[in-house]
């Protein structure tokens, strides 16, 4: 009986949610979210980061294949072939102009 009395007289005096606790709570809670929040935006940043970067890599690749392709084309074996295919002849020496 004596048990009951104090403890009737603990829980009316004590205020589980007092306005300090609360505030403190909010607080806390409010930190989590916005951390949470910087946390998944870096992690988004760091996907669309390395999609980019991916991008670049393979857009690279195919500017070297690319200036290969070109070097391949403008060869002066392949210059001989076309022209002969086309029906061009070479100029006489006295046909050529040198400016200087």
């Amino acid at each position: 009986m004596f048990k009951n009395i104090k403890k009737k007289k603990f829980f009316k005096n004590s205020k589980p949610f007092g306005s300090k606790i609360f505030v403190f709570f909010i607080v806390a809670i409010s930190l989590a979210s916005l951390f949470l929040m910087f946390r998944l935006k870096n992690v988004e940043l760091d996907y669309e980061i390395a999609a980019i970067t991916k991008k670049i890599d393979q857009l690279k690749t195919e500017n070297r294949d690319l200036h290969a392709r070109k070097a391949r084309m403008l060869s002066s074996e392949n210059l001989k072939k076309l022209a002969w295919k086309l029906g061009f002849v070479e100029p006489k020496s006295d046909k050529i102009i040198v400016i200087p």
